[in-house]
């Protein structure tokens, strides 16, 4: 049977920056918060790693600019050591694909909200709870790297 450990996360990147052209919430939404994310799922050597990365708002997308507070960009990684046998691989595949992913939201959520809160401009933002893995995958937004037979 496979089986995941938790070793450790990191961040990888991490960019905030205000937006310069930010007047005030919108009128009818608040302030517009955009969220991009995606994920990579991967083994290699002896590791499994998950990777999510988040975009905030992009600074090209300009029907919101004004009521857009800031832009950021993180990508965090999350470590994992596995046991498996060769036939187990689509089973590390599905644990990786869905509980690491579940184990590193968190601490994603947590960054972001400690980060927001700590440039002391606008309300914090928090990620809303959700189903990460089944968010990432149902909008085909996971991608698979060393799985291959």
């Amino acid at each position: 049977m496979a089986s995941i450990i938790f070793k450790d996360y990191i961040i990888e990147s991490s960019n905030y920056r205000s937006n310069p052209n930010f007047e005030k919430p919108h009128e009818e939404y608040g302030l517009v918060i955009e969220e991009d994310i995606s994920a990579e799922v991967g083994i290699k050597d002896d590791k499994g790693y998950v990777k999510i990365k988040v975009i905030l708002n992009k600074e090209d997308d300009i029907k919101y600019i004004n009521n857009t507070p800031f832009f950021l960009e993180v990508v965090i990684r999350g470590i994992f050591s596995h046991e498996f046998e060769k036939e187990e691989k689509s089973q590390l595949k599905s644990l990786l694909g869905s509980n690491a992913l579940a184990i590193l939201y968190p601490y994603l959520r947590s960054y972001i909200t400690f980060l927001t809160a700590n440039t002391n401009q606008f309300p914090t933002y928090i990620l809303p709870v959700v189903n990460f893995a089944k968010l990432v995958s149902d909008e085909e937004r996971i991608s698979f790297i060393g799985f291959d037979d």
